[in-house]
């Protein structure tokens, strides 16, 4: 489904400064149909440079990125309301997705004022269709953004992106802002989704927990290179390099297992 080919990116070190850095440097992966990759790894690793690059927002100087077989760099397809409507993102402050001033239904709206031509009422029963997916109600349109809670906006967020039905979905550090328990809910809720509808996801992470419950397979991202990548039990069991088990004795209880995922 998603092919990452030998993918490099540098940029500039600053504005005075011509001296070019490597954000990521050589990397490869791929995605199958309906399955969950994770990426994981330190604050500035690269990691978030690479979900940026698939969605086009970052362009790779070197290597290819293919979906579905098609190399999306420098291809008009990229930007056509087509492939915004494939690729779709789950950014990590969820507040920051809607218009403060906007009430909920408006913004719920604007997807499917850009990517359809339905009527309003269809647009509507399409809308709350996929608030009750997500466990919210109609009532929730009449507010406010600052009128709901980090959890409440974070579905709303994950609902925006599902009514689009997209291919892929990047869900970049998709819970950090949530506290604990709100955290919980809404992982739940994402494995859910994902198991009913048959969705690929790229989980971009600096959270073991996250990665090791919801990935089918890892890689470990250290100064723009993968180090390690696998199944995500063998590389939570037995991880090879040591910068993993460092991460891994860093974040997890030795007690966790990662052979039974428990409840999120």
């Amino acid at each position: 489904m998603l092919e990452v080919n030998n993918v490099t990116k540098k940029f500039k070190s600053s504005f005075f400064n011509k001296k070019m850095f490597t954000a990521v440097d050589n990397v490869s992966f791929h995605i199958n149909e309906g399955e969950s990759f994770g990426i994981i790894g330190e604050s500035g690793s690269g990691k978030s440079t690479i979900g940026k690059m698939i969605i086009n927002l970052y362009t790779p100087n070197e290597g290819e990125i293919k979906i579905n077989g098609k190399n999306i760099i420098k291809n008009k397809f990229t930007k056509t309301l087509e492939f915004k409507k494939q690729v779709q993102m789950i950014f990590q402050e969820p507040d920051g997705v809607f218009d403060p001033k906007w009430k909920i239904k408006k913004s719920m709206l604007e997807p499917y004022n850009i990517h359809t031509k339905l009527s309003h009422d269809e647009k509507m029963k399409k809308i709350i269709h996929w608030l009750e997916i997500v466990g919210l109600s109609k009532e929730h349109l009449d507010r406010y953004p600052f009128e709901l809670s980090g959890g409440q906006l974070q579905r709303l967020s994950f609902a925006r992106v599902l009514m689009l039905e997209p291919k892929l979905i990047i869900a970049d550090e998709p819970t950090s802002s949530l506290d604990v328990s709100v955290q919980a809910q809404v992982l739940t809720l994402m494995r859910e989704i994902q198991q009913r509808l048959n969705l690929t996801i790229l989980y971009v992470t600096h959270d073991l927990y996250l990665a090791r419950q919801m990935c089918d397979r890892i890689a470990v991202m250290q100064k723009g290179k993968f180090v390690e990548q696998g199944r995500s039990d063998e590389v939570f069991d037995n991880p090879k390099e040591d910068y993993t088990k460092r991460l891994i004795n860093a974040q997890l209880p030795p007690d966790m297992s990662s052979k039974e995922k428990t409840a999120v």
